[in-house]
C-alpha cells in the first residue's frame, strides 16, 4: 500500500490555510457573540410634545386614523404627527392619507406601500426612508428632507 507524501511547501500551506479559514469563520460569528441572552430593544418614538409612544401606540395612532378616512371625518381621529420622531418606524402599508407629518424625523422608517395621498410631509427628514411604491399624489413636500 503506498502513502499519501505531501510536498515539503504543501505541509507548510495546509496549517496556514487552516488558520485563515478559522479567521474567517470567527470574523463571521463575532457580531452574534455578547448578544446571547439579549433580545432586541422595542421601538419607540416621541411625539412633539416629548410623549414616548410605542409600536402599539402608533398602530392605535394610525387605527384611529384610518377609521376617520374611512368615514371621512365622522369617526376616529386625524393623524396629527406634527414634529414627532418616528426614527425607523415600521409604517409599512400605513392609510396616512391627509396625515400631518410636517416636521416630522422619518430618518430609516418604512413607508413603503404606504398610503401618503395628500399628507404633509413639510419640512420632514425622510433620510434613508423607504418610500418604494408608497403614494405620494398631491403630498405636501415643501422643505422635505
Amino acid at each position: 500500500m503506498k502513502r499519501f507524501k505531501l510536498h515539503l511547501g504543501m505541509r507548510r500551506v495546509i496549517p496556514f490555510l487552516a488558520l485563515a479559514l478559522a479567521a474567517i469563520l470567527l470574523v463571521q460569528l463575532s457580531p452574534a457573540f455578547g448578544r446571547e441572552g439579549q433580545t432586541e430593544k422595542p421601538w419607540t418614538g416621541k411625539l412633539r410634545d416629548g410623549t414616548v409612544i410605542t409600536e402599539e401606540d402608533l398602530k392605535n395612532i394610525l387605527d384611529e386614523h384610518k377609521k376617520w378616512v374611512k368615514s371621512e371625518g365622522k369617526e376616529g381621529s386625524i393623524a396629527n404627527l406634527t414634529g414627532a420622531k418616528l426614527n425607523d418606524a415600521d409604517l409599512s402599508k400605513a392609510c396616512l392619507i391627509q396625515g400631518n407629518l410636517s416636521w416630522a424625523d422619518l430618518t430609516g422608517a418604512n413607508l413603503s406601500r404606504a398610503e401618503l395621498w395628500a399628507a404633509n410631509l413639510s419640512g420632514a427628514d425622510l433620510t434613508g426612508a423607504d418610500l418604494s411604491r408608497a403614494d405620494l399624489t398631491r403630498a405636501y413636500l415643501t422643505k422635505a428632507n
